[in-house]
């Protein structure tokens, strides 16, 4: 049987499995029912070898092929966002405050079915391919952690794959480009610690407020004093707390945000510049303060030839392509993937009009994932091969 005849024949199961996940979206860390249906999925996968959690709800399963060849590793994230899903789907969200508004309930479900389609063409395939599902890639990073632990070193990957969703792009239309396609990143949390006191005699007391107005202002000039008009950065504030009552001068003060930046150098730069304006700024307004660094995601880069070869892999399979003009400011932990192997990173389309990502009316279209499925699949056959 053909590879586009058993995707076809498994398509209406992978539907139920992607309705399935999107209604039991879980957060960071706190996939277990995720995980447990991920897992009653593949254990009626042939041939798959299954290994206990690395991180307690990640799975990776191994798929072995007849003949020695190179390892491809495929992920897809699956958890979800603290969000009220508002996207109206019969399946919606059965955990109130949490939704599937990013699309990894599609992205575990292609891979679900990447690994069954790939299971009934083990006599076709070189090598071996690793099917990874990540927990924890939204704001924590987790990818850092799974490798870490060794859930990629037994074989190591020669090539390594992942595909997410994005609008603005028509239903499984596939979209790719070369070099940086996200931005690396880092949330920040600043604290400033003065002496509290009575309004009416600010000059007994050390505002933290004032501190924390004034470096918030200082760093809206950051990214065009620090970084050159060639490289792109990013500081944005995004929350600010201090004080209870109007009368009261509070104690401490604090705002949180992020960087971003298309090399993991300028945001570096662009760190160093956070903590260089934050301590000038306690300084001159006596108080003390406290930069925390958190969530950092280096810049996703993908490689030059697994490019070449995966726009290959979609000619051949005639699936619409387009070429992705710009890199995003958006960040992604698939990142510690590409450093340990060379890879792809790529998008598929959910819709022209469809709702941007993070937007709690998203519903990922069940029209885009045969196509998914099939990259995915004739990937890990041409990674495989060897040469």
């Amino acid at each position: 049987m053909q590879t586009d005849d058993i995707i076809k024949e498994i398509t209406p199961e992978i539907i139920a499995l992607r309705h399935k996940l999107h209604s039991i979206p879980e957060i960071a860390g706190k996939e277990f029912k995720t995980c447990a249906e991920i897992r009653k999925f593949l254990s009626g996968v042939p041939h798959l070898e299954t290994a206990s959690p690395f991180l307690e709800t990640d799975t990776v399963s191994m798929l072995y092929g007849r003949t020695p060849g190179k390892n491809v590793t495929l992920r897809a994230d699956i958890d979800a966002l603290e969000l009220a899903e508002q996207s109206g789907a019969e399946y919606s969200s059965e955990h109130p405050g949490f939704a599937h508004s990013c699309g990894h309930d599609a992205h575990m479900a292609m891979l679900c079915g990447a690994a069954k389609v790939l299971s009934r063409l083990q006599d076709k395939l070189s090598g071996s391919v690793r099917f990874v599902f990540q927990p924890g890639e939204e704001n924590v990073s987790m990818a850092k952690d799974l490798i870490a632990a060794g859930a990629i070193n037994t074989p190591a990957p020669d090539y390594v794959a992942a595909l997410h969703i994005v609008p603005k792009y028509p239903v499984g239309t596939l979209v790719i480009r070369k070099g940086t396609v996200s931005a690396a990143s880092a949330h920040f949390i600043v604290k400033f610690n003065g002496l509290g006191g009575h309004g009416s005699r600010p000059d007994l007391a050390r505002n933290p407020i004032t501190a924390l107005a004034s470096a918030i202002v200082e760093l809206q000039g950051a990214v065009q004093n620090r970084i050159t008009p060639f490289e792109s950065g990013v500081i944005s504030v995004a929350t600010v707390s201090g004080g209870t009552l109007p009368n009261i001068i509070s104690e401490e003060a604090s705002f949180s945000g992020t960087i971003r930046a298309l090399t993991d150098d300028t945001a570096e730069k662009l760190i160093e510049s956070l903590r260089d304006i934050c301590q000038c700024v306690a300084k001159l307004h006596r108080v003390e303060v406290d930069v925390n660094i958190s969530g950092r995601y280096p810049a996703t880069v993908n490689d030059d030839n697994a490019v070449d070869m995966a726009a290959q892999v979609i000619e051949n399979a005639n699936i619409p392509l387009e070429w992705e003009p710009n890199s995003a400011m958006s960040s992604e932990d698939f990142a510690y993937f590409l450093h340990r192997a060379p890879g792809v990173y790529l998008r598929i389309g959910t819709g022209v009009d469809a709702p941007d990502l993070h937007n709690p009316r998203l519903d990922a279209p069940d029209e885009m994932l045969a196509n998914g499925i099939k990259f995915l699949v004739n990937f890990a056959l041409a990674g495989t091969v060897k040469e």
